[in-house]
C-alpha cells in the first residue's frame, strides 16, 4: 500500500541539441514545443501565435508511421505530472519513456485541464498521468495510432508539452500556468481516529480473552456484489487472530439512499454492530444524512465509509460523483465517522499507472477483481489504533464489573455470592441493574467456573421485554420474486404491535407488478386484512402498516426484465430484540468471551433490568455491558 506524493526535483528537456545541460532544482515546471522534437516526421504548421505556443504545432492527417522523439534529462530523478496540449480528442496516439510500457491515448478519457477555442476547434491541455524518472538521460517517443476505429482519428495536432513536479496547472500558452495545485497527500496520522472502540476490541483480544467483534457491511451493490466482507474479514482475522470476528453483509444492490434509509429499520438499527462498513449513492437531498443520523441516534456503532471510486459513465456523472463525495465527506465529519478518501486515491492510482478507469471495472460501475483489490487496499490501512483518538466512546459503552461494587447494581447478599469471578445466584431473588441506554449485554460464567446450570427470567422495567413495544422490530421481508431486494422496504409498527409471524399472499398480480391484491395472515392472529396496489395498508388489528410505495414489485420487470407470477407469498416477522429468559453458557471454547445481548430497545432512556433466577440451579454473571447512543450510560 502506498500513497502518492509529488517530488521536488529538476529535469532538463533537450530539444535536438548534442550538448547536455541539466536544469537543477528549484525549477518546478518544464515546457517544450512539440515542433522542437529531436527527430520527427510529423508536419509542422505555422499558425496564430496568440493561440499556439511558439506560433507552430505538429498537425496533419493521421497516417501510418508518424512519430516524434524528444530527449530529456533528470537531474535527481523523481515523479512528475505529464501534460500535453493537443487538438481536442483528435488523433489516437501512444507514448513511452525509454523502452518502458506504451500508453495509448484515445478519446477524452484523460482529464482535460484547460481548453481554448480556435477557428479549427478546441485546443486542450490534458493530464497524461505521472512520469517517474531515474537520474540521467531518457527518451520520450510519441507515435500516432492508426489501427483503431476511433471516430476522431483523421487528423491530429500537438502544440506543446510540460512536466511539473510542483503543482503547475497549464493555462493556454501562459508558461506561468494557472494557480498552483497542492501536491496530493494523505494524512495517515488520522487513520483509525474515528473507530477507536472497534480497534480497542480487536487489539485487546488475547488467547485468554477472545473478544467478540461484530462488523456489518451495508449499502448497495458496490459492497454487496463485491463481497468486501470476505477480504476485509480475512485481513482482520489474520491481523487479530485472537478476536472472534463476525462479519455480515446485508447490502442491497440498486438501493440508493432514498430506499436504503427505509430498509435500515429492519437491517441495520436493530443489530447495533460494533462497526458498520458503509457505502451508498444518492441522498444529497437529506436521505443520506437521515441514515447517518439514524446510526448515531439508534446505535452505539462506529462507522467506516468512503468517497466514490471512479466509474466509467463519463464526464457529467464524474462531476456528480465529485460533488457527492464532497457531501459524503461533510456528513462523515458532522457525525464523527471514519472517512476514507477513495476517490482521490483512485484518481491518483489511475494517473500513476496510466490506466483507464475500465481496467478496474466489470461494467460501467461495478468492480472487477482488480477493482475490489484496489478498494480493499485503500480501506484496510484505516484499521489501526490511533493514539490521538478520543475516548468519548466510553461514555456510550461501558462495563459493569460484577466482581465488586458497580453503580446502579443491587442484589440481596443472601441470594447472590460475589467473588473475583463475578456474581453467582443461590436462590430466586433478582439482580437489579438500573441503567440509561438501549442495550445491555451479559457476560456469563460457565458451569466450569462454578455457575451456569440454571436459567433466569429477564424483566425490563418490570415487564417481560417481548410485551414492550420499545423492544419490537420488523424483520426484512423475503424477496420480491426473481429479484435480490425485499418485497417490502419498510413495515411500520403501531404502539399496540405484538410479536407475530406474517405472510402476505399476493394474487391477481400483473406481469409488470403495477396491479395486485394481497391478504395479510398472522400465524397467531389469522386473517389481518386485505389490500391492493396503489393504496396504503393498515392491518385489521392495527398492529402493522406500510405505504403503497413501499411494496417493491413494480421494479422487477423494469430492472430485471422478468415478469412477476400471478400469485406468490412473502413473509416478515415482528419480533422482540430482547430476551424474556437467559441462561449462562454451559460450555465455552478456551478464552472465548460469552457476551450475549439480553435487552435491546429503541428508547435510550432510564430503565431497570431485573435478572430473576428460576432456582433450578445457579447462574453466574461476570459483567454487564451497557450501551447508550446518547452517551448517558
Amino acid at each position: 500500500m502506498c500513497f502518492f506524493l509529488k517530488n521536488r526535483v529538476g529535469i532538463a528537456i533537450l530539444l535536438g541539441v548534442t550538448a547536455v545541460s541539466v536544469l537543477r532544482a528549484p525549477a518546478e515546471t518544464l515546457w517544450w514545443e512539440a515542433e522542437a522534437a529531436k527527430e520527427t516526421n510529423m508536419p509542422v504548421k505555422n499558425d496564430d501565435p496568440t493561440l499556439f505556443s511558439g506560433g507552430q504545432w505538429l498537425t496533419g492527417p493521421v497516417s501510418e508511421g508518424l512519430y516524434a522523439d524528444y530527449d530529456l534529462q533528470a537531474a535527481e530523478g523523481g515523479r512528475y505530472t505529464f501534460y500535453a496540449r493537443r487538438f481536442w480528442m483528435h488523433g489516437a496516439f501512444r507514448w513511452r519513456i525509454d523502452e518502458g510500457d506504451w500508453y495509448t491515448v484515445q478519446g477524452l478519457k484523460q482529464e482535460i485541464v484547460d481548453q481554448v477555442a480556435t477557428p479549427g476547434g478546441p485546443l486542450c491541455w490534458i493530464d497524461l498521468g505521472y512520469v517517474t524518472l531515474t537520474p540521467g538521460a531518457h527518451k520520450l517517443r510519441i507515435e500516432m495510432v492508426t489501427q483503431t476505429d476511433f471516430q476522431f482519428n483523421k487528423v491530429f495536432g500537438f502544440d506543446c508539452f510540460a512536466l511539473s513536479n510542483d503543482g503547475f496547472t497549464p493555462k493556454g500558452i501562459d508558461r506561468a500556468g494557472g494557480p498552483k495545485q497542492a501536491s496530493f497527500t494523505i494524512d495517515e496520522s488520522q487513520f483509525g481516529r474515528m473507530i477507536p472502540r472497534t480497534m480497542a476490541l480487536l487489539a485487546s483480544a488475547t488467547p485468554e480473552h477472545r473478544t467478540p467483534v461484530f462488523i456489518l457491511f451495508y449499502g448497495q451493490s458496490i459492497i454487496g456484489r463485491s463481497h468486501l466482507e470476505v477480504p476485509i474479514g480475512k485481513y482482520l482475522r489474520d491481523k487479530y487472530p485472537n478476536a472472534v470476528i463476525t462479519v455480515e453483509n446485508l447490502a442491497i444492490g440498486g438501493y440508493e439512499a432514498p430506499r436504503l434509509r427505509k430498509t435500515s429499520w429492519a437491517d441495520l438499527y436493530p443489530k447495533n454492530p460494533d462497526l458498520v462498513v458503509f457505502h451508498d449513492y444518492g441522498g444529497e437531498t437529506g436521505e443520506l444524512e437521515e441514515m447517518f443520523k439514524g446510526m448515531k441516534e439508534n446505535m452505539t456503532t462506529e462507522v467506516l465509509t468512503w468517497t466514490h471510486h471512479v466509474d466509467n459513465f463519463g464526464t457529467g456523472i464524474d462531476k456528480q460523483r465529485d460533488a457527492s463525495s464532497v457531501y459524503l465527506t461533510a456528513m462523515a465529519a458532522k457525525y464523527g465517522y471514519e472517512m476514507v478518501d477513495v476517490r482521490d486515491l483512485w484518481k491518483e492510482h489511475l494517473k500513476e499507472t496510466h490506466l483507464d478507469a475500465g481496467a478496474f471495472l466489470a461494467d460501467q460501475i461495478h468492480l472487477n477483481t482488480q477493482g475490489v483489490d484496489l478498494l480493499v487496499s485503500f480501506l484496510v490501512p484505516h484499521f489501526r489504533e490511533n493514539p490521538n483518538a478520543s475516548d468519548e466512546w466510553k461514555r456510550r459503552v461501558h462495563s459493569l464489573d460484577l466482581s465488586g461494587a458497580a453503580p446502579g447494581v443491587s442484589f440481596d447478599p443472601a441470594a447472590w455470592t460475589q467473588s473475583p469471578d463475578g456474581l453467582t445466584s443461590k436462590g430466586t431473588a433478582p439482580l437489579r441493574i438500573e441503567f440509561t441506554g438501549n442495550r445491555v449485554d451479559l457476560v456469563g460464567l460457565s458451569s466450569g467456573a462454578g455457575a451456569g446450570t440454571g436459567s433466569a427470567k429477564i424483566l425490563l422495567d418490570g415487564q417481560a421485554p417481548s410485551t414492550e413495544r420499545t423492544t419490537l422490530a420488523a424483520s426484512r421481508s423475503t424477496l420480491a420474486p426473481g429479484s435480490w431486494w425485499p418485497a417490502l422496504t419498510l413495515v411500520t409498527l403501531a404502539d399496540n404491535a405484538v410479536p407475530e409471524k406474517y405472510t402476505l399472499h399476493f394474487h391477481d398480480v400483473t406481469p409488470d407488478g403495477s396491479s395486485y391484491a394481497f391478504d395479510l395472515v398472522g400465524a397467531a392472529c389469522g386473517d389481518d386484512g386485505s389490500g391492493k396496489s396503489g393504496a396504503d395498508f393498515v392491518s385489521k388489528s392495527g398492529h402493522v402498516s406500510f405505504l403503497a410505495g413501499d411494496v417493491a414489485l413494480d421494479q422487477v420487470q423494469k430492472t430485471l426484465k422478468k415478469d412477476l407470477p400471478p400469485q406468490f407469498d412473502i413473509a416478515f416477522e415482528v419480533y422482540s430484540m430482547s430476551r424474556d429468559s437467559w441462561s449462562p453458557p454451559r460450555q465455552l471454547e478456551p478464552g472465548r468471551v460469552p457476551q450475549e445481548t439480553v435487552v435491546r430497545c429503541w428508547k435510550d432512556g432510564p430503565h431497570v433490568l431485573e435478572i430473576v433466577p428460576d432456582g433450578a440451579g445457579p447462574i453466574g454473571i461476570r459483567e454487564a455491558i451497557v450501551f447508550s447512543p446518547g452517551g448517558e450510560s
